[in-house]
Formats: structure tokens, C-alpha cells, sequence
């Protein structure tokens, strides 16, 4: 079992599996409520998309930021060391659907198990434990029922090596 990615409010999970015709390959689960799903069938799609130049627009957008985000699945997995990944995919996960608050807190509201977070980054389990203690006790990262706070984001990022993130990248 793997888990692919995450997707937020408006994001297609299957744009590219039902303008391809063909079948979405995978299952998706939700991870927070409320949810709404709408469900298109790919040839109904694809004539909105021929008819309606906002449509193309949109899906073009749409399969740019869906590449992009499978992108950084993959320099997520091959960031090095777990602790690399990790923070890697908590600095994606801050860009993607942070709050930042007025304090300079970053909230991120998706509340993930160990187990998940280790499914992300291709690691075991008890290491991404490890990690997560370490940046608690550091004062870096917490976590609560509602996802993750950063505290500290410059020390994830020295994790990263260079210092530069590849999330700024186009």
C-alpha cells in the first residue's frame, strides 16, 4: 500500500485517467469532511473542454499543477536521507495548504498518522516517529488533531542540504 498524494478543496484526482479514457488506477480516500464528490465522465469532459474555452483553460491549469505536484512527489522521495523527505514533504504540504498565522506559526490543517507520513516519504514507520520527536523537542514542528503546526521552517529547510527547497522551482 502507497500513498500518492493528497489533494485539496477543487483539485481533480482523475482529470488525466478520464481524458485518457481510460480507468483511475488507484483508490482515493478522504481525509477530512465535508467532502463533495462530482464525478465526469471523460467523453463529457472532453466535449466541455472542445466547446468551452475556459474549460481547456482550466484543465490546462489543472494538469500543470498535477504534474507539478507528482514532480515533487518524486523529489520528496529522492531527497536523501528520511529526514531530508520529511521535511521536504512538510515544506510542500506548508505551500500547498499552510495558514500562515500572525505569529509566523504555519498551520497545516490535514491531520496525518505516523503510518501515512511514512507511506509519503517511503520510510519505516518508527524512523518518521524518531524524526517527528526530535523536531517536537526541538521546537520545530507540533502536531494536535488537526494537523501540523511549523514553528521553525529555516531548520527544515537546512535539512534540504543547499538550503533551497526545489518546491520554489517553476
Amino acid at each position: 500500500e502507497s500513498t500518492l498524494g493528497l489533494f485539496g478543496p477543487g483539485e481533480g484526482v482523475g482529470n488525466v485517467a478520464s481524458m485518457g479514457a481510460a480507468t483511475y488506477p488507484a483508490a482515493a480516500i478522504a481525509a477530512s469532511s465535508p467532502l463533495v464528490v462530482v464525478r465526469v465522465q471523460g467523453p463529457a469532459m472532453l466535449d466541455i473542454i472542445r466547446r468551452h474555452q475556459s474549460m481547456m483553460e482550466a484543465s490546462n491549469r489543472q494538469l500543470i499543477e498535477h504534474t507539478r505536484t507528482l514532480r515533487v512527489k518524486i523529489d520528496v522521495l529522492t531527497a536523501g536521507s528520511v529526514s531530508a523527505r520529511l521535511a521536504l514533504l512538510l515544506l510542500h504540504l506548508a505551500e500547498r495548504f499552510g495558514d500562515e498565522g500572525p505569529d509566523g506559526l504555519v498551520s497545516i490543517p490535514i491531520p496525518l498518522s505516523r503510518s501515512s507520513l511514512a507511506k509519503l516519504v517511503g520510510a519505516r514507520e518508527e524512523t518518521v516517529i524518531r524524526a517527528m520527536s526530535v523536531w517536537r523537542q526541538e521546537g520545530w514542528v507540533s502536531t494536535d488533531a488537526s494537523g501540523f503546526t511549523l514553528h521553525e521552517i529555516e531548520p527544515l529547510k537546512a535539512l534540504l542540504g543547499d538550503g533551497d527547497s526545489p518546491l520554489s522551482e517553476g
